[in-house]
């Protein structure tokens, strides 16, 4: 199923999702400066934590036994008190609760509380053990926990002098904030440094993703602009038969539709004006022809006859009859000619009879049998009607021409949903197509000028078999 959107729909569902992703952005940041404040306050602690109880190890390059013994176990008296300083001031003070130091497989080597060689994931909370696994793999991790009100767990690695991790060290910490100090100033300084860091990091992948969506946006516009622009060019040098490529259902796309309807119309508009123009000068070349040759020629025949009354000699008779003979052939051609040239009425069901009564004056002309099979419901449009008779009339001339051997005819025109189909056969006896003479050549450009296709067939007589996109005056008038 497919959804049609209006462009004041996609508008709507474009400031839906703008609402919905500044949402989501003011949400982020919101998070991030609860974040930022958090990680503010956390951070003389973390400092304090990494200055006292774990960069020591690597300075005095101790085991963990060895470290533990002579730098840790002084933090093992529960009730004392170590203060936190931030910027040479009092901050606020630490009080361990429980400490220990585990191997690279988590097992406890030292403690405070005498849990030697037990499993330290086994001690922690659920919520602190993934904390301890990426401290003794190297993973990313705060490492710190909130339990309740101002107790955490804390889990930090131990590396050594050359910067590898030996082990981790696990306690649990209350945290005090001084009271007295205010750290208001420094908690927003810090915090905005945390949410500018914070803003960044998200930019560094929201950002690709937006110039990349914008860009693979703007390059479908500006390919289809370009494909607009080209047709367009080919429609200003007359090739109308172009046609600009619609993809969708909104607006544009019923523009540019549009733009190939009125393409269609003007070439409509223009092949009409061609018949009626062409139709004017056929009409104009007979009346001239009847006012002048047909004239003579029966002028002429008037006065061969009055000389061959006068003369005896049966010589001169036989001469005089024979140029009577000849005239009188020159003046039917011309007749045929003039009737030919002679604008017929082609428009609606009018063609139908039109190209009836050309084929039966053709068949008592030439003592043809001809068979005629016709759409009589379809309305043809101007243009395919003109086309339709005068390619049945060269057919036939051409049959008159060239086909001696020829006994019948079939004249046969059937609609299909992409035009109309004209087949025009004799049964003469020919075994090659023949080299396409003037009128043959005439009658491709005239169905081809109408976005048709024509074909020459010999398979048991001359077959002519053309089609034509059909336009109904119906269509022409649903356009407009």
């Amino acid at each position: 199923m497919t959804i049609r959107l209006t462009i004041g729909q996609k508008l709507f569902f474009s400031i839906l999702t703008t609402i919905l992703v500044v949402s989501m952005i003011a949400f982020l940041v919101l998070w991030g400066v609860g974040q930022a404040h958090l990680q503010t306050e956390n951070a003389p602690f973390k400092q304090w934590q990494k200055d006292y109880l774990v960069s020591p190890i690597a300075a005095r390059k101790y085991s963990l036994a060895d470290y533990f013994q002579n730098v840790l176990s002084q933090y093992c008296r529960s009730e004392e008190l170590h203060s936190v300083e931030s910027v040479n001031e009092q901050y606020g003070a630490t009080q361990i609760k429980s400490l220990y130091v585990t191997g690279l497989q988590g097992q406890v080597v030292r403690s405070c509380d005498d849990l030697i060689d037990q499993n330290a994931f086994l001690l922690l909370p659920i919520y602190s053990r993934d904390d301890l696994a990426d401290a003794l793999t190297g993973g990313f991790n705060s490492g710190v926990e909130h339990i309740e009100e101002n107790r955490y767990w804390i889990v930090q690695s131990l590396k050594n002098s050359d910067n590898e991790i030996v082990g981790a060290i696990v306690s649990e910490q209350t945290w005090q904030i001084s009271r007295e100090l205010e750290t208001w100033s420094f908690k927003t300084k810090q915090a905005f440094n945390t949410m500018i860091q914070f803003s960044l990091s998200n930019l560094i992948w929201i950002m690709p993703s937006a110039l990349t969506i914008a860009f693979i946006l703007s390059r479908r516009l500006t390919r289809q602009l370009a494909q607009v622009q080209k047709v367009i060019e080919e429609w200003s040098k007359g090739n109308f038969n172009s046609k600009i490529k619609v993809n969708g259902h909104d607006e544009i796309a019923s523009s540019l539709r549009r733009l190939n309807q009125l393409a269609d119309d003007f070439r409509y508009l223009l092949n009409e004006r061609t018949v009626n123009a062409e139709t004017q000068e056929r009409q104009r070349v007979a009346a001239e022809l009847h006012d002048t040759v047909k004239q003579l020629l029966f002028a002429n025949n008037l006065q061969l006859g009055s000389c061959k009354k006068s003369l005896k000699d049966a010589a001169s008779l036989a001469a005089i009859q024979q140029a009577i003979k000849n005239n009188q052939a020159a003046f039917q051609q011309v007749n045929q000619l003039i009737s030919t040239l002679k604008p017929q009425a082609l428009i609606g069901e009018n063609a139908w009879g039109t190209i009836e009564h050309i084929a039966k004056q053709w068949a008592n002309e030439n003592n043809k049998k001809i068979f005629v099979e016709l759409p009589r419901q379809v309305v043809l449009s101007t243009e395919v009607a003109h086309a339709i008779i005068r390619v049945v009339q060269e057919c036939l001339q051409n049959i008159k021409k060239h086909g001696n051997s020829v006994s019948q005819v079939h004249i046969q025109v059937n609609e299909n949903t992409k035009g109309i189909v004209l087949n025009v056969r004799d049964d003469g006896s020919i075994n090659d197509i023949p080299e396409l003479g003037q009128g043959l050549e005439l009658l491709r450009n005239r169905i081809e000028s109408l976005q048709g296709s024509v074909e020459f067939d010999v398979d048991n007589g001359f077959r002519v078999f053309a089609k034509i996109p059909l336009v109904t005056l119906s269509d022409n008038i649903e356009s407009e």
